[in-house]
């Protein structure tokens, strides 16, 4: 009752002080209130974008990795196929070598398949017996192993013949990729 009559009996300019007084004190109050709860947001918000950049940062590195290790891995993928029945192995085989052969210009007496124990261990073989010039041996070394068959020379046997010409034996291997 004492601040009614306060209110009535003090002046206008004292009415709107304490009017102005009292929006002043609810607008601190809520603001507080407002701006604290605002804050928080934000500051959640802005740990969520750092989390979204970070996330973002690591997929485009896992992006470049997956780009990078197709690419290494498109060098190696003649290898990787699944290799045929060992018959059919063996016969690509001999006209990989018989290639080979004629590219290298090495003469070939011989070839024929070798009946071994490695068939079990998941490779054919053939035995090529030939003619050369040591720079045609090296030239036919060097196609077999650039070969994308993964075909080796498992034994290799040297004589010279007559002057610069080598008599060579060699068993040639291709590994088969089940």
């Amino acid at each position: 009752m004492a601040a009614r009559v306060r209110w009535l009996g003090g002046g206008k300019t004292q009415r709107l002080t304490l009017i102005v007084l009292g929006a002043l004190a609810v607008l601190a109050v809520a603001s507080l209130v407002l701006f604290r709860g605002l804050g928080r947001w934000l500051d959640r918000l802005e740990q969520q974008v750092r989390d979204a950049e970070q996330r973002l940062v690591m997929a485009v590195a896992a992006t470049q990795q997956a780009e990078q290790v197709q690419q290494a891995f498109s060098a190696y993928e003649p290898f990787a196929s699944p290799s045929q029945p060992a018959a059919a192995e063996r016969n690509q085989l001999l006209r990989d070598v018989e290639d080979a052969l004629r590219q290298s210009g090495i003469v070939s007496l011989s070839s024929r398949e070798l009946q071994t124990n490695e068939e079990a261990e998941g490779t054919v073989s053939i035995r090529v017996d030939g003619e050369s010039s040591p720079g045609q041996l090296i030239t036919f070394l060097d196609l077999l192993q650039r070969s994308p068959r993964l075909l080796r020379v498992t034994k290799l046997e040297v004589r010279v013949s007559e002057g610069r010409t080598l008599r060579c034996s060699m068993d040639v291997s291709k590994l088969l990729i089940q």
